[in-house]
């Protein structure tokens, strides 16, 4: 793959392509589950999962937490209508909150916060449907992940939390080839056109917490305690980035171009491009990690 744009001929055949592979993932005769969250990635995700196996075979569920932003929710509710399926709205507001404070109450020493706004309780939110996503696969569901290939090669994500699927058919696709099926398979333009955010709060926002990984060269594992200068940098940071040149620099990392080779072709400043690079490392090391690795 030397580019990431598709002729609307190759992003068709994508969509075939991705639903012969759910096909084959649901033989014989399994449902899915899939967690909606408002945004893109699993608006698509559903929608590939009901050409697939059809409406009937899928099960449908949203969280409502403290802070979410409500056009998430109604995202959420227009897609349930669109494939007429019935969506489980899960009411737990409290319940991250509660879990990070037992938490902090109980290993003192790692300096867990069930402060709403630090990254533990935000984290929370996001894990809180790996529970969810259990209680359905022990009746027999399969989780589909809308993960993509942006965030796996960033280590945008929680390894115990939105990694866990028992397939993702986007997984291959950079963020900015999603927008491109996305909008072939008839995913509402204002949920195509929406900034990308987790949710977890308003005014949240990817390319932001991006930025700040970018800053720190690697993922966040506490709170930064910044100065006003430190803050700036990294809205310098922010203000360069967009999701296309993201996922152009990551392509051609991918493909041994330099430093110097990327920032001349996707725009951006080459100390941002070393801290991608660095970050892309990181994330390799610790985020993309197999998991549960035994002794062979």
């Amino acid at each position: 793959m030397d580019t990431l744009d598709m002729t609307k001929d190759e992003v068709q055949k994508e969509i075939d392509r991705i639903v012969e592979f759910i096909r084959q993932q649901c033989k014989p005769d399994f449902s899915v589950v899939i967690g909606l969250s408002g945004g893109m990635d699993s608006d698509l995700t559903a929608r590939l999962c009901a050409k697939a196996i059809t409406a009937k075979k899928m099960r449908c569920f949203t969280v409502l937490q403290e802070d979410f932003d409500p056009k998430y929710v109604n995202n959420a509710r227009k897609l349930a209508m669109d494939l007429k399926v019935d969506l489980v709205e899960i009411p737990i507001p409290s319940v991250p909150k509660q879990l990070m404070g037992v938490l902090a109450d109980c290993d003192t020493s790692v300096g867990f916060s069930p402060d709403p706004a630090f990254l533990d309780v935000g984290r929370a939110k996001c894990a809180i449907r790996t529970f969810i996503f259990s209680a359905y696969s022990e009746r027999g569901y399969l989780v589909a992940g809308p993960s993509n290939r942006t965030e796996l090669e960033l280590g945008y994500f929680l390894p115990f939390g939105d990694a866990l699927a028992h397939f993702r058919p986007i997984i291959h696709l950079y963020k900015t080839q999603v927008r491109q099926l996305a909008y072939e398979i008839g995913t509402r333009p204002e949920v195509i056109s929406q900034q990308p955010a987790a949710g977890f709060w308003v005014g949240d926002e990817d390319l932001k917490g991006i930025a700040y990984w970018l800053y720190n060269e690697g993922p966040i594992q506490i709170d930064l305690r910044l100065e006003r200068s430190e803050k700036e940098i990294i809205q310098q940071i922010r203000d360069e980035l967009s999701f296309r040149n993201i996922d152009q620099s990551l392509l051609r990392l991918q493909q041994g171009w330099t430093n110097q080779q990327i920032s001349e072709e996707v725009k951006l400043s080459i100390p941002t491009v070393e801290k991608l690079r660095r970050l892309a490392k990181k994330a390799l090391e610790y985020k993309r990690r197999p998991l549960g690795v035994g002794i062979i």
